[in-house]
């Protein structure tokens, strides 16, 4: 009895073994469908989510837009609802994000969606396709992450007033970019392509500029401090005055060789009649030029009205050395259509305008070649004012409650416009 009891535990025992050899990985396996399963879904899931903000995004209304671009950084976060699974849509909101950057004006909802560049992962970064976009004001660093745009291609990229402060931007094309205004401080700029650029008051402090490209740049006022390599970078073909460099470095183009020896003259632009306010802003500005040597020319408000006035125009525009443009809230449109019947069509609600003619005193001027300062209220984006016109003939200069940097931003064209 007792063998027979131990002949059936031993062969208990062994299927049990052999049970338990066979049915380990048939259930890790399902685990393993399972999990893979649930993941789909959970991507599928994310990715109904992504379309509906995206589409929010492109439609909805101001707050809503502004509220689904913040919404964009949870599938930038692997913490988060949307990140889970290796952040499945972190590559899509870069290509998205991209793409709306290159037809959005400057405005809140195109200062968040640019910010939200600093949240992708550098492996999309890399080489990222960044041409045309508009990344004005955007705030681009990150004390906490190191940001690599290595190689990242920033063509006629709009970053006027952008701070990519301590990033590395090394063999990255900004060909014919705008980086007026732009920080580039301590940033790795090593092979960075600048042909044809323009570099208006732009901070490359501390920024190593070695095989940096800058031929035929315009560059003005943009301060190269403690900037490492620069004996290395390339300046041939640029033009430009009142750059700060390195000590005892040399620089063989900054000096603003101007057509006329004559003495300066601007041209002023403005609508023909002005409320307290903008005259005080205009009388200031044209104080300023006064006080610099410079003749302010304008065309009366009654000789608008004469024949010829587009020729008249040309001819005194020819003659100056630079336009300034007085971009104010000229014409309010309460309830408005823009491009009915068309792809573009929307709805203008309570919308200021500038005066036509600065649009046209400005357009005889770039077309002459002068440089071209606008001064705007923040609520003119027609036309011109539109920052996603870019040229490096035009300068901006918003209009803000203390007058102080308006007054620098007068200052710092002046030199530009001064021969030596």
């Amino acid at each position: 009895m007792e063998g027979f009891l131990e002949f059936l535990s031993d062969d208990l025992l062994a299927n049990v073994i052999s049970l338990v050899s066979i049915s380990v990985p048939v259930i890790l396996f399902l685990l393993y469908r399972f999990k893979k399963t649930v993941a789909k879904e959970q991507v599928a899931i994310i990715g109904n989510h992504f379309r509906s903000i995206v589409d929010q995004i492109s439609s909805g209304s101001t707050d809503s837009r502004v509220a689904a671009a913040i919404q964009l950084r949870r599938f930038l976060n692997s913490t988060t609802e949307f990140g889970v699974n290796k952040m499945p849509y972190a590559k899509d909101c870069l290509e998205v994000t991209s793409a709306f950057l290159k037809i959005m004006p400057t405005s809140n909802l195109q200062k968040i969606l640019a910010d939200n560049l600093r949240y992708v992962p550098n492996e999309f970064l890399i080489e990222a396709d960044l041409q045309r976009v508009n990344l004005s004001k955007a705030y681009i660093s990150d004390k906490k992450k190191f940001l690599d745009f290595s190689r990242a291609d920033f063509f006629q990229a709009n970053l006027s007033g952008a701070s990519l402060r301590e990033v590395c931007l090394e063999n990255a094309q900004f060909y014919e970019a705008n980086l007026s205004g732009a920080t580039l401080r301590d940033t790795n700029l090593r092979g960075a392509n600048f042909q044809s650029s323009a570099i208006f008051n732009t901070d490359f402090r501390g920024a190593d500029l070695d095989g940096a490209n800058f031929s035929n740049s315009k560059i003005f006022n943009a301060n190269f401090k403690d900037a490492i390599n620069i004996d290395k970078a390339k300046f041939d073909g640029c033009i430009g005055q009142g750059n700060t460099f390195p000590a005892g470095y040399e620089s063989e183009f900054d000096c603003w060789n101007s057509e006329s020896a004559e003495s300066k003259k601007v041209f002023v632009s403005r609508p023909g009649i002005l409320d307290l306010r903008q005259k005080n802003i205009s009388d200031i500005v044209k104080y300023k030029l006064v006080s610099d040597g410079v003749d302010v020319v304008e065309l009366g408000r009654g000789e608008y009205e004469s024949a010829n006035v587009i020729t008249k125009l040309n001819e005194m525009i020819g003659g100056c050395s630079g336009v300034i443009v007085f971009g104010f809230r000229s014409i309010l449109i309460r309830d408005g259509e823009y491009r009915m019947g068309t792809d573009d069509h929307r709805v203008i609600e309570s919308a200021f305008v500038s005066t036509p003619w600065n649009q046209i005193e400005a357009g005889i001027g770039i077309a002459q070649g002068k440089q071209t300062l606008l001064i705007h209220d923040a609520e003119i984006s027609d036309g011109l004012f539109d920052p996603m016109v870019q040229d490096s003939l035009i300068q901006r200069a918003e209009l803000q409650p203390d007058m102080k940097e308006t007054s620098k931003a007068v200052s710092d064209w002046i030199r530009i416009i001064s021969p030596k």
